[in-house]
C-alpha cells in the first residue's frame, strides 16, 4: 500500500503527545495486548487511572504500531466524552424546525421535534465546515448517550437513536475531523446495506452499490490480514464493499458464526484509501473477536429477545443477505495522483478538504462542535443530519430505518 496516513504525526510523536497530556492531568495508564493466531496481529487496550481509580479504557486496532496509538488516544477520547460539557441552550421544537429546516432530514430528530413543538429541548450549537456563518442547534441527547432529558413527550423511544457517532479525537483538529467524518460515512453506509439488502427496502435516491470482494483480488497485505483473522476465528470471513454517492471506499467484514454463537462478528471501515478502509474493517472484526466477553453474549440474547417475532430482522442482523451479493474484484485507488510527496500534515489537510469537497458536491452539509482543544489533542463532535443511524440495530437498539 502506498504510504497513507490519517495521522499528522509519527507513532513516536503521537505517543509523546499522549504522554504529555496524561502527565499534565496527573493520570497514569497501563496497556494490555491481545494476540491473533501466531501473534501476527494484535489488539491493544489502554486503561487510564488517577489515584488508583479507573477512568476510562480505549481499544486500538490495525497493524504495526496502530493498535497501541489507537488505544491510547481512544482512552482519552472516552474520558473526554464522559466529561464533556454542553452549551445549556434551550429551544422549543417549533423554533428549531422553523430556524433549521435541515433538521427535517434527520428522521429521529424531526419526529421528536414535531412531538414537542412547545416543549423546551436542550441543544448545542454546531458550525458548518462548508459554509461560513452557517450553524444549527442540535438536541444534546442525540449525540451524548449519557445526557438525560426525561421531560419530552415520546422521548424514550427516540432515545434509542442516541449515538456517539462522529465523536473523534486527533492530535490536531484536522486529524480529529477526518476520523469523525469517515466514521459518519461508514455508519451511514452500513445502515444502508442493512435496510436495502437486509430488509429489502428500496431507499429514495439510493445509488449505493454492494459487492462481495473476491479474495484473490485483494492486495497481498490484506490477504495476509484476512487469512490470519480466519485462522484466529477458525471460520470464514467475507469482505463486502459498499459504494455510496460520496465515493468514499467503505468495507464491511463479516465472519461466519463461530463456537455455536448465533450471530456473526463484524467490522467496518471507511477511508479515501481503499486498502486502508479494508484493513480497518478487517482489524475491527478481529478486535471484536479478541475482546469478546460476557457483555457481547448478553447483547446476542437481547437481539434474540428484541426480534423473536420478526424473522426478517433477525436474518438482517445475522447478515444472511451477504450470500446474495454478487462477487467483484478489489480495485486499488490513489487519491493523491501526483502529490505522493505530501508530508503527514499536508496529507491530513488534503484528506479533509477532499471529504468536504465530496460532501458539497452531493448537496450535503457537515457540522461540527469543538469539544476539547489544547496543544496535544483535539476532540470534535460532527454530524450530517440526513445520515442514517439504523446501524444501531446491531447494538441492540429498537429503531426504525430512515426512509425519507
Amino acid at each position: 500500500m502506498t504510504f497513507y496516513s490519517e495521522r499528522e504525526f509519527s507513532s513516536k510523536k503521537a505517543t509523546s503527545r499522549f504522554l504529555n497530556w496524561i502527565y499534565k492531568k496527573n493520570i497514569s495508564y497501563e496497556t494490555q495486548t491481545f494476540n491473533s493466531y501466531k501473534r501476527k496481529l494484535h489488539i491493544d487496550k489502554c486503561l487510564l487511572k488517577k489515584n488508583g481509580k479507573y477512568l476510562s479504557t480505549g481499544n486500538g486496532k490495525g497493524v504495526d504500531y496502530q493498535p497501541r496509538i489507537g488505544s491510547m488516544f481512544e482512552s482519552v477520547e472516552h474520558l473526554i466524552f464522559n466529561q464533556q460539557k454542553h452549551d445549556n441552550i434551550r429551544s422549543t421544537g417549533k423554533d428549531l424546525l422553523n430556524k433549521y429546516p435541515i433538521l427535517l432530514k434527520d428522521f429521529p430528530v424531526s419526529q421528536i421535534l414535531k412531538h414537542n413543538l412547545h416543549n423546551f429541548i436542550f441543544v448545542d450549537s454546531y458550525s458548518s465546515l462548508l459554509y461560513n456563518q452557517d450553524r444549527i442547534l442540535y438536541p444534546s441527547f442525540m449525540v451524548d448517550t449519557n445526557f438525560d432529558q426525561i421531560d419530552l413527550n415520546n422521548f424514550s423511544e427516540y432515545n434509542q437513536y442516541s449515538s456517539n457517532s462522529g465523536f473523534a479525537i486527533g492530535s490536531t483538529r484536522a486529524e480529529a475531523l477526518v476520523h469523525a467524518i469517515c466514521e459518519l460515512i461508514e455508519r451511514d453506509l452500513v445502515s444502508k446495506i442493512l435496510i436495502n439488502q437486509g430488509l429489502g427496502i428500496s431507499l429514495t435516491n439510493n445509488d449505493t452499490i454492494y459487492s462481495k470482494i473476491d479474495n484473490d483480488s485483494l492486495p497481498q497485505s490484506a490477504i495476509l490480514i484476512k487469512d490470519n483473522i480466519e485462522k484466529t476465528l477458525r471460520t470464514e470471513v467475507k469482505l463486502i464493499e459498499i459504494k455510496g454517492k460520496l465515493g468514499v471506499p467503505t468495507f464491511l467484514a463479516v465472519s461466519n458464526p463461530q463456537n455455536k454463537l448465533e450471530y456473526p462478528l463484524y467490522g467496518s471501515g471507511s477511508s479515501l484509501n481503499r486498502a486502508y478502509a479494508a484493513q480497518r474493517a478487517l482489524t475491527e472484526l478481529l478486535q471484536l473477536a479478541l475482546l469478546f466477553n460476557q457483555e457481547d453474549m448478553l447483547l446476542f440474547r437481547q437481539l434474540n429477545e428484541n426480534w423473536k417475532k420478526f424473522q426478517k430482522v433477525k436474518n438482517t442482523i445475522k447478515f444472511n443477505f451477504i450470500d446474495e451479493i454478487k462477487n467483484n474484484n478489489f480495485h486499488s485507488s490513489n487519491i493523491f495522483k501526483n502529490n505522493n510527496n505530501f508530508s503527514r500534515h499536508q496529507m491530513v489537510e488534503y484528506i479533509l478538504k477532499e471529504l468536504l469537497t465530496r460532501l458539497r458536491a452531493v448537496g450535503l452539509n457537515c457540522y461540527y462542535r469543538s469539544i476539547y482543544q489544547d496543544d496535544d489533542i483535539s476532540v470534535v463532535q460532527t454530524l450530517i443530519p440526513s445520515f442514517d443511524r439504523f446501524n444501531l440495530i446491531l447494538e441492540g437498539k429498537l429503531i426504525l430505518p430512515n426512509l425519507m
